[in-house]
């Protein structure tokens, strides 16, 4: 009797401690799917693995050691002292991995050039932060901001900018070169943006591009697209319409 006592009372206290685990998995799952990685974002980065690792970890584990250290022969302060234990050890470990996933998290997406770049807080350079126009000197914690970039202003930073690029800080990586979105940039983006039946030539049975393209309202020949990049990933398509808002994304190479 004594045994299937101790039995009920850690199987009662380890499922309590399953059903908050869940629940704070839950709520971590959507800080990170629906504001700091929303579609296709979190595929476009790579930068999950771990987080998913530690969140597994921590809802299975958690509860077999709340499991096997849960005795109501304990006294009182024994058994708030093993369990506490276990808390702290989940915490550390939920807490590393929201640390891990924050600092890459997406924080601008960047017309350069032919494609659209999605840089990651990582990749800022900070200390240019203060450089940035207002509002953008602070980097965001609520999804990737669609900015703008501004022209070389003159020979020297030209060179400046090509010295960086050639060891990997491009101009998007640059707060001092940032700028709010505006009219002109979307003028440079629709002297690039491709006309959609190019790339449904290229991949006429991609379901994907199927489901794009019936999700974002429009008919085929009022979409346009361009290549989505990171620095993780070159093979994704964001669809555009003739004002050159973003209107879906597909998982394909649009460098063709």
């Amino acid at each position: 009797m004594p045994h299937q006592h101790r039995i009920r009372f850690a199987l009662k206290t380890a499922s309590a401690h399953l059903g908050v685990n869940i629940l704070v998995a839950a709520a971590v799952a959507a800080l990170i799917f629906w504001v700091w990685y929303p579609f296709p974002y979190h595929q476009l980065m790579g930068s999950l693995d771990l987080m998913w690792l530690i969140i597994a970890v921590d809802v299975v584990c958690g509860p077999v050691l709340t499991l096997v250290l849960a005795d109501p022969r304990k006294r009182r302060a024994v058994l708030l002292r093993d369990l506490s234990w276990v808390v702290l050890i989940q915490l550390a470990a939920l807490v590393y991995g929201i640390h891990t996933v924050a600092v890459v998290r997406p924080v601008v997406v960047v017309f350069e050039q032919d494609r659209f770049n999605v840089v990651s807080a990582l990749e800022v350079q900070q200390e240019e932060l203060a450089s940035a126009p207002a509002g953008l000197q602070s980097l965001s914690w609520s999804g990737p901001k669609r900015i703008a970039l501004r022209e070389a202003q003159d020979l020297k930073e030209r060179d400046t900018t090509l010295d960086l690029s050639l060891q990997g800080i491009e101009p998007s990586m640059r707060p001092s070169r940032w700028l709010p979105d505006n009219e002109a940039t979307h003028t440079a983006i629709r002297a690039k943006m491709q006309p959609l039946g190019k790339l449904l030539a290229r991949y006429p049975n991609d379901a994907d591009l199927q489901v794009a393209v019936a999700a974002s309202g429009l008919p085929e020949n009022r979409l346009y697209y361009l290549p989505l990049t990171s620095w993780k990933n070159k093979d994704w398509t964001v669809l555009l319409d003739e004002d050159t808002q973003f209107r879906g994304f597909v998982p394909l190479d649009a460098f063709f």
